[in-house]
């Protein structure tokens, strides 16, 4: 009964999960597009820069190439986000995941405005952030903390294991010194 009731809450989990990420998170990467990162990139650097809609990101036209911005914790953090909550549904690992793709993604807007402002290594470090370091981060992230928490599991089940064999069995206790017998005629 335990594994049935346990696999309805992964389930539930997962399904209020997705219902948070397309219900709330999308349409705030949206407005963070619009409202936020587009106006200040277009004060802090003189660059004119567009929202784009689908992904939630910015972009401008101005330089000789188009150079684009994403608004962090997308498909990188919906896939390993989900994975987190059904593997570990009582458990908020996918915060932790939340928090690192969003800063991460204030490092990459940085060095996004550098580049917009005209410093030769911003839009390749933005780049480099982007293709790599990002879904690097996400995945490694989701895989050390599902393994944190399979060694959490494993130290509790010992530590159980343990306190079973000491409370709940009669076994004398450890023999003092004083209480040791030594067989006549020997030592």
């Amino acid at each position: 009964m335990t594994s049935f009731r346990e696999g309805v809450v992964r389930i539930v989990a997962g399904g209020l999960f997705l219902a948070l990420f397309f219900g709330i998170w999308q349409p705030a990467r949206s407005a963070l597009a619009v409202h936020v990162v587009a106006p200040t990139l277009t004060a802090l650097t003189g660059t004119p820069v567009e929202p784009v809609d689908k992904p939630p990101s910015v972009r401008t036209r101005s330089l000789p190439e188009a150079r684009t911005f994403s608004i962090p914790a997308g498909l990188h953090f919906l896939l390993p986000g989900l994975l987190l909550v059904i593997v570990a549904p009582r458990r908020p690992y996918w915060l932790v995941l939340w928090g690192l793709l969003l800063a991460l993604g204030l490092v990459m807007l940085g060095a996004f405005g550098l580049g917009l402002a005209g410093v030769p290594g911003g839009f390749v470090a933005h780049g480099f952030l982007h293709v790599y370091v990002v879904p690097a981060a996400s995945l490694g992230a989701a895989l050390f903390l599902l393994y944190g928490a399979h060694l959490r599991r494993a130290l509790d089940a010992r530590t159980k294991r343990q306190e079973k064999v000491v409370h709940g069995s009669r076994a004398c206790p450890d023999p003092s010194p004083g209480d040791l017998v030594f067989p006549k005629g020997g030592t």
